[in-house]
């Protein structure tokens, strides 16, 4: 089994940065056609409003123009989930470059040889969280080894990132409500 959703790679060495770089542009095409039908499902729920609003319109007429709409929605809502994914990609393979990067450091530091030894899936998840906190900020060497340097199975890498958005947005919300 492979790690990621692509190639042959069974331990983390056997990635190449070159690999990773195009399969991160392969992606970036992917978004930028999921970018496009998001916005064509939006423009065609629009046009349908409108043109179902108008006087002179009559009750089967407006019925098929709510079906195309929700249609149309659909379609718009799959489109934002699989951009979501391909982002959640992209900042995996953003991640698995720099450790690919920081290679020597992590070999002097003891710690790659069990980040290259770990459990693909596991690996794959804490991949996850070192992207989620490489958004947070600059990742030095010491956030890696933290991350990936670990005993036990973090179980916020199994959260969806719409799961993490609602999370913060109860926690903010909570903060709002105890300083009133």
């Amino acid at each position: 089994m492979a790690i990621f959703w692509f190639g042959k790679a069974n331990k983390l060495e056997d990635f190449k940065v070159r690999d990773l770089e195009k399969e991160k542009l392969v992606q970036q095409v992917q978004y930028d056609q999921l970018l496009s039908r998001q916005r064509r499902a939006g423009d065609e729920t629009t046009g349908l409003l409108e043109a179902a609003s108008e006087p002179g319109i009559t009750d089967s007429e407006k019925d098929l123009a709510a079906y195309k709409m929700s249609r149309a929605e659909k379609r718009r809502l799959k489109a934002e989930a699989d951009m979501q994914q391909v982002i959640s990609r992209m900042d995996v393979l953003d991640s698995t470059i720099e450790v690919l990067h920081r290679k020597t450091e992590l070999k002097r530091s003891k710690v790659w040889d069990k980040i290259n030894n770990m459990d693909q899936d596991k690996l794959q998840d804490q991949l996850e969280v070192l992207a989620v906190e490489r958004k947070k900020g600059q990742v030095n060497l010491e956030k890696i080894v933290e991350v990936l340097d670990v005993e036990r199975f973090d179980v916020a890498a199994r959260r969806s990132s719409d799961w993490r958005k609602a999370k913060e947005l109860i926690e903010n919300r909570a903060t709002e409500k105890a300083s009133s």
